[in-house]
């Protein structure tokens, strides 16, 4: 059975534009990084391009020589670019999830705001109580 995300009867638009950033964030993450490209480019010439003859020869410049020097020099360079791109989507990620707390604390505060001041003179004595334990 397939659960569906619930968002809630109030305030559900930072919930939603929440939920879209973190799935733009994971779009472009699932997107090819350059050396990725590069890699299947290289892989693909390997596989369909050489005839027979081009093998690998002991001097070592020969096409399919060169070719696979070129394809270990990329497959370092993927993980540096699977890094940044981890790096990327964390970064996006977070800022969803600082942009979300931000709408619903503002939200919260206009809400006890609307309550009266009694909200605030209990939290001030929270506040007191909780530095008074610490200190």
């Amino acid at each position: 059975m397939e659960k569906r995300i619930l968002i809630g009867r109030f305030f559900r638009e930072p919930v939603r534009e929440f939920l879209k950033a973190l799935n733009v964030s994971a779009v472009e993450s699932r997107m090819l990084t350059q050396s990725e490209k590069a890699i299947r480019k290289v892989e693909y010439s390997m596989a369909n391009d050489f005839r027979d003859g081009f093998i690998p020869r002991g001097h070592g410049l020969d096409a399919h020589s060169i070719a696979g020097r070129e394809l270990a020099r990329l497959e370092t360079a993927k993980q540096d670019d699977l890094k940044e791109a981890e790096i990327a989507q964390v970064r996006a990620q977070l800022a969803a999830v600082e942009r979300l707390q931000n709408q619903l604390s503002a939200r919260l505060l206009e809400l006890d705001n609307s309550r009266g001041s009694t909200i605030y003179l209990e939290r001030q004595r929270a506040i007191r109580e909780a530095m008074a334990k610490t200190g």
